[in-house]
């Protein structure tokens, strides 16, 4: 099995479109009149949000009942329209339970509550829904179920109950110029993969798409500190990532088809084939040595980036890290060429230079249209 590190991918995706994901009444264009509204029809409901199929979703009633689905409705109505009146902290995020197959939406506003719907889109139908009202603080917000679905259900085909989000507390994590919303039980996993402070031998950790959702969007936030903010009352959960800046670039070297040890994510270590690589060695120092392992990854800060480092030594606040490219970013023909030619492209290719920023966290990798020159200085 060839060694990839195609599981940093979505920790970009995930990273950096949750801030993209809320919809606010201020600042933000409306949508067309139809598409803001709730209202049964006789096909289904028709739900305030743009899908390729324009049809309403109709009810699967996976226990919720009609009547639920009416006050639901009527709920949703009033969430909208309190947020057409321009009041504070309207919400939209959005919880993603499958790529493809499932997702689920949740829409509050501080006196009409909220409305949680799951919704299968294969099937094109509201398979869970859920409403109710709405406890919020300065750090904190809360929902408190009144009708819908028990949230005792099942766990889905990955592990976790999309509706555990609710009847909990959870955290307003301050995002630039978003918030998201964290579960209380959540919120360690989340700083620790915000961070990205945790030593995995495939990929930089990825964000669990059930964690966050964003809400309350305003003016983008390009300068300063991109990392989450904690409620004071979360300050305890703090975890910094580590930045630090390169110090020195090798030479790319060829390393043979070879076997290792290989952590999984339980823990668990197994011997698997590591396909030939073309490898970089680089050198950086850090602002945390401590809380830096072999294992752990630090992220080149340059707009767009994608590229990292795999940390192999630690030695006070000298690091050194190993960089080879993602496959897709091989040129045509790769499997063809001499081990020559390869060593000459990859020359050519590596993207680290002597004074370029590093983290371990995604948040602090510059969104592509980014141009803050603290963030791509090099000496």
């Amino acid at each position: 099995m060839r060694f990839s590190k195609l599981g940093i991918v979505p920790v970009l995706l995930f990273g950096f479109s949750a801030t993209g994901m809320a919809q606010t009444a201020a600042g933000v264009p409306r949508a067309d009149p139809p598409a803001l509204v709730s209202e049964m029809t006789e096909e289904g409901w028709r739900l305030p949000f743009a899908h390729p199929d324009p049809k309403p979703w109709y009810l699967m009633k996976d226990g919720y009942t009609d009547d639920d689905a009416l006050v639901a409705q009527k709920r949703l109505a009033a969430i909208i329209a309190e947020h057409s009146e321009g009041k504070s902290l309207p919400i939209t995020p959005v919880y993603r339970a499958w790529w493809d197959t499932r997702e689920a939406r949740m829409w509050v506003a501080p006196n009409a509550g909220y409305v949680f719907v799951y919704l299968h889109n294969c099937a094109h139908g509201v398979q869970a829904l859920s409403y109710g009202d709405v406890q919020i603080s300065d750090g904190t917000l809360e929902l408190l179920p009144k009708g819908g679905n028990s949230f005792s259900g099942k766990l889905n085909g990955e592990g976790f109950n999309p509706l555990a989000v609710l009847g909990t507390k959870m955290a307003r994590v301050r995002l630039g110029g978003s918030e998201s919303l964290v579960p209380e039980k959540k919120l360690e996993e989340f700083v620790a993969s915000a961070s990205g402070r945790k030593v995995r031998d495939d990929a930089i950790e990825v964000f669990s798409p059930f964690m966050h959702g964003a809400i309350r969007k305003e003016k983008p936030v390009l300068d300063g500190d991109r990392y989450p903010v904690l409620p004071p009352e979360y300050s305890g959960f703090f975890l910094a990532p580590i930045r630090g800046r390169v110090v020195s670039v090798g030479k790319p070297i060829f390393q043979p088809e070879h076997e290792e040890d290989v952590t999984n994510d339980d823990g668990t270590k197994e011997r698997q084939t590591v396909g030939e690589r073309f490898v970089v060695t680089v050198t950086c120092e850090v602002d945390l040595p401590d809380g830096l392992l072999p294992g752990m990854w630090l992220r080149l800060c340059q707009p767009g980036s994608w590229s990292a480092l795999r940390v192999i030594k630690v030695s006070g606040h000298t690091v050194v890290g190993e960089f080879d490219p993602f496959p897709f970013e091989e040129p045509e023909g790769w499997d063809a060429k001499t081990v020559k030619e390869k060593l000459e492209w990859m020359a050519n290719f590596q993207p680290f230079k002597r004074g370029l920023s590093v983290s371990t966290s995604a948040f602090d990798v510059p969104d592509e249209d980014e141009s803050s020159p603290t963030k791509s200085d090099s000496k």
